[in-house]
């Protein structure tokens, strides 16, 4: 009986796994199918490729639509984000976890409660204080509002990793001669690369398709990133739907770029995580 329990608990765990698979993989293949076509035909024959396959929409995507300039400005905005939140989400958990005190105890707290606060309602305060700060049409006027709400989730990752380093490993490195800081780089370091995969591929993700942060901050058509040159092919009365879906592919490769590469790491992070919870 147990074994006929256990077996339809499989099936439906496939079941729900590949519907899983489909719901996701549908909305990307059709987009990927709909940027060759000619805009007519991508809702007369949406799963047929037309008689002439038209690239030249990737091309105008890029040329026309300046997706290049588009494509630096989130590069460079995503990898300065990214290695600022995991340096120093690093080195704030590394001091929560090891440094057990009542100062640490609230800051996590803070961090903690920092989650809950949606992000939306930040962006005016954001635009003010890089206002003040002389960041307005300045990557860095991004940079920095995306380092401060990417930290707080990273730290609550980090610590909890830290947290359940065997002490005798520490003991060890006491012994040995090492201070915290060497400690860090010696031990902690190598054994996080699991959590710190993980928040990488969330941090990037987020950040690179970050739409309103930089709507606010940014107004210079030679600062714009990827998601406000999509929002440009919507026009006021018509869109170019072919160029669109385009432009959303080439948008769509860094990011699965990222994954592909981290896609070991963030594996090893999400089931240790789930088996420690």
């Amino acid at each position: 009986m147990m074994s006929e329990n256990k077996g339809l608990a499989q099936k439906i765990n496939h079941t729900v796994l590949v519907l899983s698979a489909i719901v996701t993989v549908y909305p990307i293949l059709w987009t990927c199918i709909a940027s060759f076509k000619e805009d007519q035909d991508i809702f007369s024959n949406p799963w047929s490729l037309s008689a002439v396959i038209k690239y030249q929409n990737y091309h105008i995507a890029w040329i026309k639509a300046k997706l290049g300039m588009g494509f630096i400005n989130s590069a460079y905005i995503s990898i300065a984000t990214v290695v600022l939140v995991v340096v120093l989400s690093v080195l704030a958990s590394y001091a929560i976890a090891i440094v057990r005190n009542n100062v640490t105890k609230h800051l996590y707290i803070l961090f903690i409660a920092a989650i809950m606060v949606p992000p939306d309602v930040l962006f005016m305060t954001s635009y003010f204080q890089m206002r003040d700060f002389r960041l307005i049409n300045n990557l860095w006027g991004v940079i920095l509002p995306s380092v401060a709400l990417g930290i707080p989730l990273s730290v609550f990752i980090l610590t909890n990793f830290i947290k359940d380093i065997p002490e005798a490993l520490f003991d060890s490195g006491v012994i040995d001669g090492c201070s915290r800081f060497k400690m860090l780089t010696k031990i902690v370091l190598p054994l996080l690369t699991a959590p710190i995969g993980a928040v990488v591929i969330f941090q990037f993700t987020a950040i690179w398709n970050s739409f309103m942060l930089p709507l606010v901050i940014l107004r210079k058509d030679n600062l714009k990133v990827l998601p406000l040159i999509l929002n440009s092919f919507i026009g006021q009365y018509t869109i170019q739907y072919g160029e669109l879906f385009a432009a959303i592919m080439i948008t769509f490769l860094p990011v699965l770029i990222v994954f592909v590469l981290f896609q070991k790491q963030f594996m090893q992070g999400v089931t240790q995580g789930a088996v420690k919870g």
